[in-house]
């Protein structure tokens, strides 16, 4: 009799334990805890800060290099209000390493250019067990944190270094998915030649620089920057987004070169 109430209390026990976890994972999957309520907290928080804004006229094209003017011009931001931030859906598939497997993956971004902030947030599942994933790029810095059902870390990074790399993504999310964002002050241009120029991007003590590529019609093709060293040293990056057709002045990820959409 002692046997068997025993293993009905273990079997109780295993029981409540089980329920317990799921109500962990649901709390911070779901619930206030987790990585999705902190990105939800900071994007309403970056929504509630923008304002109406301006159209953007020839004059703000002005003061461009040419290659950089041609190409606003071509994606039709003329005319349209300026951009202060974006929101961006992806589906695809990511890998921590060259040798490791396959990860499915869904993620939102949204970013801000006034002041310049960047939040991304990614679920994707690996051996069936989900992973969560929140970058962030503000004032602060930059940071990247990774768990596992939502409760376990397994990545935690920040640091001047992380901070310096994602500058560059921000920047290269205002040429490939945001270019009216280029008529930004606070980046620097320097043409090199009739299809080139580089840019230089500052945001509080970083400043990071890229090289633009334009071909004939004035379509942006290529963008490399020697800047990301804290994640491939002495590698340049081109853009994380293959190169795009535009939609009234915010481009949008595909197999076509930027366009003017009818």
């Amino acid at each position: 009799m002692i046997i068997s109430a025993w293993s009905d209390a273990r079997y109780g026990a295993a029981l409540n334990l089980i329920a317990l976890i799921a109500v962990l994972y649901g709390a911070f999957a779901w619930g206030p805890f987790g990585l999705r309520a902190e990105y939800q907290r900071l994007v309403r928080a970056g929504l509630a800060r923008l304002t109406p804004a301006a159209p953007i006229t020839d004059a703000d094209l002005a003061a461009l290099p040419e290659p950089v003017a041609r190409y606003l011009r071509l994606v039709g931001v003329v005319g349209r209000p300026r951009i202060h931030g974006l929101r961006v859906r992806l589906t695809g598939r990511i890998r921590a390493a060259a040798d490791a497997p396959w990860m499915p993956f869904t993620a939102e971004q949204h970013s801000f250019f006034a002041p310049p902030r960047r939040f991304f947030w990614m679920e994707a599942t690996r051996a069936r067990l989900p992973i969560d994933g929140l970058h962030v790029y503000d004032e602060g810095g930059a940071s990247m944190r990774v768990k596992l059902l939502s409760l376990i870390p397994v990545v935690d990074q920040s640091g001047p270094a992380m901070t310096a790399a994602e500058t560059v993504t921000l920047l290269n999310d205002m040429c490939v998915f945001a270019p009216a964002a280029l008529i930004d002050p606070a980046i620097r241009w320097r043409q090199i030649d009739p299809h080139s120029v580089e840019a230089t991007y500052t945001h509080g003590p970083h400043t990071v620089r890229a090289v633009l590529f334009f071909d004939d019609a004035g379509a942006l093709i290529n963008f490399w920057s020697d800047d990301r060293p804290a994640l491939a040293p002495r590698r340049r990056h081109p853009p994380p987004a293959a190169l795009v057709h535009s939609d009234r002045g915010v481009s949008r990820p595909g197999p076509l070169p930027a366009r003017l959409a009818r």
